[in-house]
């Protein structure tokens, strides 16, 4: 969920509590394996309710921000049914949320080469915004 969502539930279950706080009552509350919270460029948190993973955002020229909460989903159930380590859920799912920004429309067409390029350019540090 988006920190929003996040914030609507809150208020109405446990307004006292910090997001992650909140967050972990939610994994344990309701016998969940993973909770997500998606905060735009500054990154996402996850937390099974014993680990938590906070990853930054990727600066990207942000062209339209329309599909990018439902591309982070789709990597985060992408890498979770693989079994996947929560650091790379967390940074997986911000690359394909940031790499969707960059475009136009809620579901621009590329390819895995784009995403490979992508996630490159990221991991080598290149500047992908002005």
């Amino acid at each position: 969920m988006n920190d929003g969502e996040l914030s609507i539930l809150r208020i109405n279950l446990s307004p006292e509590k910090s997001d992650i706080d909140f967050l972990i009552e939610l994994v344990e509350e309701f016998d969940l394996k993973l909770a997500a919270l998606t905060l735009g460029e500054q990154g996402c948190i996850l937390t099974n309710g014993s680990d938590i993973v906070k990853e930054d955002g990727i600066k990207v020229d942000v062209r339209d921000t329309t599909g990018c909460g439902d591309a982070f989903s789709a990597g985060l159930v992408h890498y979770f049914l693989r079994n996947r380590p929560l650091e790379e859920i967390a940074r997986q799912s911000n690359l394909i949320g940031a790499f969707v920004a960059q475009f136009e429309g809620a579901t621009p067409i590329y390819s895995m080469a784009d995403i490979e390029k992508f996630t490159s350019d990221v991991v080598k540090g290149k500047n992908l915004s002005s």
